[in-house]
């Protein structure tokens, strides 16, 4: 299989994975990060996906090692998969990574370790990258990617757990490119190498291409528009359901109302505020009363005529 039909195969996984009734994340996210490794020439890969509102954030990973550190990442909020998936493209860098000092770097709005160079392919001696959020002449990704060199100061500093866990499964460099849809970040997939032999002094975006940056960029995007509208999707038909149960309801009341009117030879308005005021005395909901009354099992004192009827 030639790598053209891979890639297609991975798309076609990606979005066959949330097709008919609701969607599946564990399948969609399993999809991405266990593909990225030998589509992406990295080492491993996770993923990391934030729904929003009281949904729990899930993570996958190409190995259960890398799921694991991803998975203790989200409660350490360390990482470069939680820098990318809250700092947007439009928000400024998080506090606890300053902006880099280079004018491409403070305008990308990504964050970076202190002292990061962009991935136009300047290192400093941090170590650290950050991609500038523009196309450079080496043909970088447009994307706010975070990327770090896990094996120097500034990424230790700021996650002083995260990195530590990750160079004992053998990863010096990663990258996470955010999960983007046109209002909001929903997470980030993460890319991890061990860097090249000999510990040289090159940066995370010297490791990771141009080329894998744009692709997993491309797949990232891709997977966090599946996710995002089959998501709106099942958003959609819950709110239809509430409607058509709230439709239902009302006809029933309405048809309750007309049994009364007719039975006690008053107005319909007269007989909705009997109605309520039965189910009110009662602790009952007014649906269940009147289904009961148009049913003929209502309580007689709330249908039969008084003693004038």
């Amino acid at each position: 299989m030639t790598p053209q039909q891979q890639l297609a195969d991975v798309f076609v996984a990606l979005a066959g994975s949330s097709t008919e009734g609701l969607p599946d994340v564990p399948g969609t996210l399993a999809v991405l990060a266990g593909h990225s490794p030998y589509l992406l020439g990295v080492q491993a890969a996770s993923v990391v996906y934030v729904p929003g509102g009281r949904a729990e954030t899930q993570v996958s990973g190409s190995d259960p090692e890398v799921a694991r550190l991803e998975r203790e990442a989200v409660g350490w909020r360390e990482g470069p998969g939680h820098v990318a998936s809250v700092a947007a493209p439009q928000l400024p860098a998080p506090p606890q990574f300053p902006a880099a000092s280079s004018d491409s770097a403070a305008s990308s709005g990504s964050a970076a370790p202190s002292g990061s160079s962009s991935s136009s392919g300047s290192s400093s001696s941090s170590g650290s990258s950050s991609s500038s959020g523009s196309s450079s002449s080496s043909g970088s990704v447009a994307s706010p990617a975070v990327t770090a060199r896990l094996d120097r100061g500034p990424a230790r500093r700021h996650w002083p757990r995260y990195a530590p866990r990750a160079l004992d499964l053998g990863y010096t460099h990663v990258v996470a490119l955010p999960l983007r849809v046109s209002t909001r970040t929903l997470g980030a997939l993460v890319l991890f190498s061990g860097g090249g032999a000999g510990g040289g002094a090159e940066g995370a975006g010297d490791v990771f291409l141009p080329c894998t940056l744009t692709l997993g960029q491309s797949m990232a995007d891709f997977t966090a528009v599946t996710l995002h509208r089959a998501r709106e999707a099942e958003n959609s038909r819950a709110l239809a359901g509430q409607l058509e149960r709230a439709l239902a309801s009302r006809v029933v009341i309405e048809q309750a109302k007309g049994v009364l009117a007719a039975r006690r030879s008053m107005t319909v308005d007269d007989a909705f505020d009997a109605l309520r005021a039965h189910a009110r005395s009662h602790r009952r909901l007014l649906h269940d009363v009147a289904r009961e009354v148009v049913e003929g099992r209502a309580a007689p004192e709330l249908t039969d005529p008084g003693p004038g009827g």
